[in-house]
């Protein structure tokens, strides 16, 4: 994803089993800080969309998610999606954060994108928000939030928790997060 920044970005690793039938998807509508990668089953086509939204540039943000909702509407009629990245949100009912603050700009774009959407945001286990080990960024003053999120079909064969990897450092202040979905 160009993030045009010297910093910031998003990165997919996709597992070897599927490398050789995954491509990259490019809908009508493009935008540099959104990717869409097509995977190809055996009886299904599944989209994953990884997004960038730059932090402190509302109208980046705003031009991402309303980009990202044409794209969903789209797409979702060829097939499963899920979308995931850096948001630079806070949805204080995922995390159970207690932030002082009313919902941002951000938030509201994102809140916004998921009704309009119906996709559903995975969160952390209660077990890993109850032990602190749910945060996604690990920022400088020993500052923590999840902005990072997987939004997907609330359907039966889909994951509703992710995992964050506290212990993986990938030379940001932002952690891996993983979720395995069954995809035939």
């Amino acid at each position: 994803i160009n993030t045009e920044r010297p910093q910031g970005g998003v990165g997919f690793w996709i597992h070897n089993n599927i490398a050789d039938r995954t491509s990259i998807f490019e809908p009508n509508v493009k935008n540099n800080n959104i990717l869409w990668l097509q995977i190809h089953g055996k009886t299904k086509t599944c989209f994953i969309c990884i997004i960038y939204s730059r932090p402190h540039d509302i109208n980046n943000h705003t031009t991402v998610m309303s980009t990202l909702t044409l794209n969903i509407k789209e797409i979702q009629p060829m097939g499963p999606t899920i979308i995931t990245g850096d948001f630079n949100s806070h949805i204080t009912q995922l995390t159970e954060a207690q932030i002082k603050r009313g919902p941002s700009k951000y938030d509201k774009a994102l809140i916004n994108l998921i009704e309009q959407t119906h996709l559903t945001p995975l969160s952390a286990t209660e077990k890993d928000i109850k032990e602190n080990k749910h945060w996604t960024y690990h920022g400088y003053n020993n500052t923590h939030s999840v902005n990072d999120y997987i939004l997907t079909h609330n359907a039966d064969n889909n994951p509703q928790y992710y995992t964050v990897h506290q212990d993986i450092n990938c030379g940001s202040t932002h952690r891996l997060i993983t979720v395995r979905i069954d995809f035939q």
